[in-house]
């Protein structure tokens, strides 16, 4: 670097980056409870080298500092499937509990015991 505020602007550069991720973990935290939420990573990256000479072996280069490269949603495949294995029960239960529920409609009983004496009636005949 050719000053000392090349210094200055790589550790700005770690703050700004440290405080994008302290924000993702803010939103994670805040939204652990809401229902499909994924949690998100932050990966973090190098800025670019600057070339500041050739030494006998290999050339030298000076670092930037750091960036936010991207952020990562986290998913656990076994999580997924379990989900989507407990979320497919739920629909079978909720359609047959529908059904019976429409059965219950049509056939204008709430007891049950009309349509019992019915059955037994048809039984004997």
């Amino acid at each position: 670097m050719a000053n000392s505020f090349g210094s200055l602007y790589v550790g700005a550069s770690g703050l700004q980056s440290a405080s994008h991720g302290l924000n993702t973990t803010s939103n994670n935290l805040t939204n652990v409870n809401t229902e499909g939420y994924v949690r998100e990573q932050v990966v973090y990256e190098d800025r670019t080298y600057r070339k500041i000479g050739n030494a006998a072996i290999s050339t030298q280069y000076a670092g930037l500092g750091v960036q936010v490269g991207t952020i990562v949603h986290n998913r656990d495949i076994f999580l997924d499937k379990a989900y989507r294995q407990e979320n497919g029960r739920y629909s079978f239960y909720s359609a047959s509990s529908e059904a019976v529920q429409e059965v219950i409609t049509h056939l204008q009983e709430t007891e049950g015991k009309a349509f019992k004496e019915a059955i037994a009636d048809f039984e004997e005949a």
